[in-house]
């Protein structure tokens, strides 16, 4: 089955033997939503790439690209593992925990959320 990005059917096999199928498919459409979906009344705009960007906050993921962000106390010091050395730490101690943990021990991971 060919389908376009409007979920319009435009070529069926169906069950019938092995078939070759093709269609020409207008895909510049494919981020237009319907003239009578919901957001498109409620909002006036049928491009759902543009709504998306017209409606985002950027406010809401600010925290993202600060130097100093408030949780960043609560992690303990030294940073991110990023050197060869260091990953390779951090593998081998998740890596014992993860065998710890499928032998029915208890594993010392406590995860802030």
């Amino acid at each position: 089955m060919i389908a376009s990005p409007r979920a319009e059917i435009l070529a069926d096999a169906e069950d019938a033997d092995p078939k070759i199928l093709w269609a020409d498919v207008d895909i510049r459409g494919g981020s237009m939503g319907d003239e009578l979906f919901w957001e498109t009344i409620y909002s006036g705009i049928q491009d759902h790439k543009e709504r998306h960007l017209k409606f985002r906050q950027p406010k809401a993921y600010e925290v993202l690209t600060q130097e100093h962000p408030p949780l960043a106390d609560q992690y303990a010091p030294g940073g991110v593992a990023n050197t060869p050395e260091a990953i390779e730490e951090v593998y081998q101690k998740h890596k014992a925990a993860r065998l710890k943990w499928l032998n029915g021990e208890t594993v010392p991971y406590h995860w802030k959320w």
